[in-house]
């Protein structure tokens, strides 16, 4: 018995040693400088104690919980947990512990003038905006400057710059009328190629975009599916029923990309002024509950799709007043007066005006409340916005402005975007065995969406990084 509790008593003494090791060993060691600037937890053992806990299972919140990371994973959520000997121990009394935001229609492309002539470029600092609004997780939505894209996940990835984890679409576009730099696709075979090319290079999604035909679209969906890839589209020369029926997962800006409500609107191409404009004026006519788009909705839930409708970047449109961010937001920007400027003239589409476009706001707004209530998943996008990479906030506080709760809006930001882009399985709630990427709020966000902005924390993979250094060292660096 005497050697019995010897070798336990060692076994408990090794294993008490074992566990001060791994929680003093430092995660973030193959970091550059960069990135260790901002962070501010990186032991392998960390307990976040007294916490107000939002998991993303329950949706309801539960007072004073802990939560135990070891290893980038959740070990243990809920009630009381003694702390592992020599662990991190972060105090979140008055905090909210929730989820890290997953937002899934982001573009890390800004522009430089050169000469009279714009210059798209991969900005590393949108990212890292992001991840100072919450972000953990984003999807991009295409780039002109693919490579770009790609090279800022593997600097990224690679602990070179701070940012949030990317899942890298590409642009599918089609044979007419192609935008910037993106290759014509003459057919289905050419845009299985066209896949294949970019997901060997690390896409992981892809985006059906505005003259993708259905034949097009097809084969880059048949692609896609082969290699386990998300599909969203912005579409145009292919119908919204039509690209649900092959197999889209997610309709980005919702009903502006729905050009079955447009009478008389082909799937053969997309003169994309003349359509555009016949889109706009056409969401000022129709009635949001009326059968045509109830019809489409029908279609879209048939095939299990989720909407991004990405409300508020329609504050930068045509005719409506630039409404100017916050000042926090405007600081980011190279030149904050620009966003007073009209992106193009109110009358850039034929018969299109201010009261034309505040009804069609009001049309999209109300649609995807629609949606929400038949059923259907909504998911949180910024496309950009007035500001790169901090728009998430803002999107989900006009998302309760539209109709939804603010608990509605933060599922959609985490467990649903999660499982939008094939990640519900790793991030989106907080769960054992699940990456440790979460929020510590100093609000409750649940109850008011503003709070969202109160950042305490901000962890990724079980690394803390301080919000308010990631975002004053990106300021003025979001070039506009």
């Amino acid at each position: 018995m005497v050697a019995v509790a010897r070798f336990v008593g060692c076994a408990a003494f090794a294993l008490a040693l074992l566990l001060s090791t791994e929680a003093a060993a430092q995660r973030a060691d193959a970091f550059n400088k960069t990135v260790k600037a901002f962070v501010t937890a990186d032991q392998r053992v960390i307990l976040i104690k007294d916490a107000r806990l939002l998991d993303g299972v329950h949706w309801q919140a539960a007072e004073h919980q802990d939560m135990l990371v070891r290893d980038g994973r959740i070990a243990a959520v809920g009630g009381t947990i003694a702390a592992p000997a020599g662990a991190k121990i972060i105090d979140a009394h008055g905090q909210t512990l929730m989820p890290g935001l997953i937002t899934v229609h982001e573009h890390l492309m800004t522009a430089i003038q050169v000469g009279e002539r714009p210059a798209f470029f991969a900005n590393p600092y949108v990212p890292q905006a992001m991840l100072a609004y919450g972000t953990t997780t984003a999807r991009t939505a295409g780039g002109v400057d693919l490579e770009g894209d790609l090279a800022l996940k593997r600097q990224i990835d690679g602990g070179k710059i701070p940012g949030s984890d990317l899942d890298v679409s590409i642009y599918i576009e089609g044979p007419k009328d192609p935008i910037e730099t993106l290759p014509s696709i003459a057919d289905a075979a050419a845009a299985r190629r066209e896949v294949a090319y970019w997901a060997d290079r690390g896409a992981t999604s892809i985006k059906l975009f505005f003259d993708a035909t259905p034949d097009v679209a097809a084969g880059a969906i048949a692609e896609a599916k082969a290699r386990h890839m998300g599909i969203a589209g912005h579409l145009c020369g292919t119908h919204a029923a039509t690209a649900a029926r092959l197999g889209l997962e997610t309709l980005e800006h919702g009903v502006i990309a729905s050009y079955d409500l447009v009478p008389g609107a082909d799937e053969k191409s997309c003169p994309k002024t003349q359509r555009q404009g016949e889109m706009l004026t056409q969401m000022a006519k129709l009635d949001p509950n009326g059968p045509e788009v109830g019809k489409l909705f029908a279609t879209l839930l048939a095939h299990k799709v989720a909407i991004t409708p990405t409300l508020a970047v329609r504050e930068q449109y045509l005719c409506n007043p630039i409404v100017p961010p916050p000042a926090r937001e405007l600081a980011l920007l190279s030149r904050p007066g620009a966003v007073t400027e009209a992106p193009i003239s109110c009358t850039h589409f034929s018969g299109y005006s201010a009261a034309v476009e505040k009804k069609g706001i009001a049309f999209q707004a109300a649609t995807a409340i629609r949606y929400h209530k038949m059923g259907g998943t909504l998911l949180v996008g910024t496309d950009q916005w007035l500001v790169s990479g901090a728009g998430g906030p803002k999107e989900m506080e006009t998302l309760v402005a539209a109709g939804l709760t603010p608990m509605e809006v933060l599922k959609a930001a985490t467990i649903d975007g999660a499982r939008a882009i094939h990640r519900g399985d790793t991030v989106g709630s907080l769960e054992v065995g699940k990456r440790a990427d979460f929020l510590l709020v100093d609000g409750k966000p649940d109850q008011n969406i503003s709070d969202i902005r109160k950042l305490g924390a901000v962890f990724k993979n079980g690394i803390g990084y301080d919000p308010q250094k990631l975002y004053e060292d990106a300021k003025g660096k979001i070039f506009n």
